[in-house]
């Protein structure tokens, strides 16, 4: 009998060391959890202390499990551009080729890479001021802006004027190179900082959320230009190609811009399109 109770106390005591080594309660208390259900309408009961058993989220230590995600995150952003690179002839690749290249530094050669996977490097210059070089009618361009936002096949500028913003959109196919001064961090592109009932629907109805949003649309699988310019179909916008035209969009085709102008349509088609300015109607 005494020493079945000397091993009950020794028990006890290897259980109180281990807790506050731990620093875990033994029991979680009940009303600590955050209120937002995760947005669900649903009423949740009374909450009632509940047992407490920690558990590591890994066996690795704290910088080999950093290491490790940065590595799982490089193959799968390599894997997804690689399952959306076009062919040609079942053989080629369609790839765009367009060095990045910082202010004051020489473009040495071409850069060989897949639209999908360009469009996600691209994104590190989001909110950067940049200057393009393009290649319209066998003649060099050089455009600048605020680097807006990269398209499947395109990228975006913001060109600040006294009263207003237009958006300068240029095919991926027509920019030789872009420069850039590196003024502040990068915009990352991730949805950490969503609201939770966007989280929600993202988490639970993925398809039909990510539908209706260009934005999500764009991040999770790149939104092609004529895909793009239909969110812009009755603004004014500036064409240049082998032409110059202005006037409404009216309608995109898989091939082609068509705009009115004084009632007269107009139409260019995408091999030919150097860029496009889409006209600020906030004012």
């Amino acid at each position: 009998m005494k020493r079945s109770k000397r091993r009950i106390r020794s028990r006890k005591r290897e259980i109180e060391n281990k807790e506050s080594l731990a620093f875990c309660p033994e029991c979680a208390p009940a009303g600590i959890e955050e209120n937002d259900l995760f947005c669900s309408p649903c009423i949740c009961p009374e909450q009632i202390p509940q047992p407490r058993f920690p558990s590591p989220t890994s066996n690795f230590p704290a910088e080999d499990l950093e290491n490790l995600k940065r590595c799982i995150n490089k193959a799968n952003t390599l894997l997804l551009s690689l399952a959306q690179e076009g062919e040609i002839d079942g053989n080629e690749i369609d790839s765009a080729r367009i060095p990045i290249v910082q202010a004051g530094e020489a473009a040495e050669g071409e850069v060989e890479i897949n639209d999908r996977a360009l469009q996600v490097s691209l994104f590190q210059l989001i909110g950067q001021c940049v200057e393009v070089t393009i290649r319209c009618n066998d003649e060099e361009e050089v455009m600048d802006g605020i680097f807006a936002d990269s398209g499947r096949d395109f990228i975006i500028l913001e060109r600040n004027y006294k009263i207003h913003k237009n958006l300068l959109l240029i095919p991926f196919e027509k920019i030789i190179k872009i420069e850039h001064q590196q003024v502040k961090e990068p915009c990352e592109r991730n949805l950490s900082d969503i609201d939770t009932c966007l989280r929600r629907d993202i988490t639970f109805c993925f398809g039909e959320t990510v539908s209706k949003s260009p934005f999500l649309l764009n991040l999770f699988f790149g939104l092609s230009l004529s895909l793009f310019l239909e969110s812009y179909i009755g603004r004014f916008v500036y064409i240049k190609g082998e032409e110059e035209i202005k006037g409404c969009l009216q309608e995109i085709t898989n091939r082609s811009v068509i705009i009115i102008d004084n009632c007269d349509k107009r139409g260019i088609d995408f091999d030919e399109l150097c860029f496009i300015e889409i006209e600020d109607n906030s004012n």
